[in-house]
C-alpha cells in the first residue's frame, strides 16, 4: 500500500504505481488491516469508521431489544459494556479525521442515550449525555489522548512509546515553553513511516491536560 494524499498521487503523473522488491513485483492493496485497525492508503479512515458504526450499530440494537426489561442504571452499564470500546479503540490514531467522519460517529453515540433515557427527538442529544454524565465522542478522545500523552511523560507507557517525544528545552527565556514537546518526525531512512497525530503545534492537549500529577484526576477533567 503506497501511503500519500489523492493530490500528491495524482501529482505524480500516475494512478498506478509499481513497487519492486528484489526484483519481484508487489502487489498493491488500497486499504489493509492492522490489529483492527482500518488503514487506507489516503488515510480519510473512513473504511474503519464505516465498520465502526456497523459494530456499534449491532450494539445499539441489541440494548434497544433489551431496554423494556431493565432500569436506566442497567442499561447505561450494559452501554459502557458495549459501546465505548468501539469508539475508543485506536481513537489516538485515527482521531483526527474529517468532520463529517466525527459528526457520523458523534450522531451514533447519541441513539443509545434515546434508547437508555427513553427520549424523543423533541430532546436535544447534547442535554441526554449531561443527565447520564457521557462526553461527547470529542471531548472522550481528547481525554484519551491526553492519558495516553500523560503515560508517556511519566514514564507508565512502553518504551517504544517514550523514545518518541523529549520535552522541549532552549537556551533562551521564552514564554510558554513549559511541558512542550518534540515531536518524531518520519523517518523515511529505516522504510518505516511514522504518521503525526497530535495537533500541528504539538502542544493543545498536554498543555491543557497533563499538568496533573495524578492519573485517576487527570481522568475526570
Amino acid at each position: 500500500m503506497v501511503i500519500g494524499s489523492h493530490q500528491r498521487v495524482l501529482a505524480s503523473g500516475k494512478e498506478e504505481i509499481n513497487v519492486e522488491m528484489s526484483g519481484k513485483s508487489i502487489t498493491r492493496v488500497h486499504k489493509v488491516k492492522s490489529l483492527g485497525l482500518l488503514i487506507d492508503e489516503h488515510l480519510t479512515w473512513k473504511d474503519h469508521v464505516d465498520e465502526t458504526v456497523k459494530k456499534i450499530s449491532k450494539a445499539i440494537g441489541a440494548l434497544k431489544r433489551v431496554r423494556p426489561f431493565i432500569s436506566v442504571k442497567t442499561a447505561l452499564q450494559i452501554y459502557h459494556a458495549l459501546i465505548p470500546p468501539y469508539f475508543d479503540y485506536c481513537s489516538s490514531v485515527w482521531g483526527e479525521c474529517s468532520v463529517t467522519l466525527c459528526d457520523k460517529l458523534q450522531k451514533l453515540q447519541n441513539r443509545p442515550a434515546r434508547v437508555i433515557t427513553r427520549s424523543g427527538y423533541d430532546v436535544r442529544a447534547k442535554h441526554l449525555l449531561i443527565s447520564l454524565r457521557l462526553d461527547n465522542l470529542t471531548k472522550r478522545r481528547k481525554k484519551l489522548k491526553a492519558t495516553l500523552m500523560f503515560k508517556i511523560l511519566n514514564g507508565l507507557a512502553p518504551d517504544y512509546l517514550q523514545d518518541l517525544f523529549s520535552i522541549r528545552t532552549t537556551k533562551y527565556n521564552v514564554r510558554n515553553l513549559e511541558m512542550k514537546l518534540n515531536l518524531p518526525k518520519p523517518n523515511t531512512n529505516s522504510k518505516e513511516v511514522l504518521a503525526t497525530v497530535w495537533p500541528h503545534d504539538g502542544t493543545t492537549y498536554p498543555t491543557i491536560y497533563v499538568r496533573s500529577n495524578r492519573l485517576d484526576l487527570l481522568k475526570k477533567k
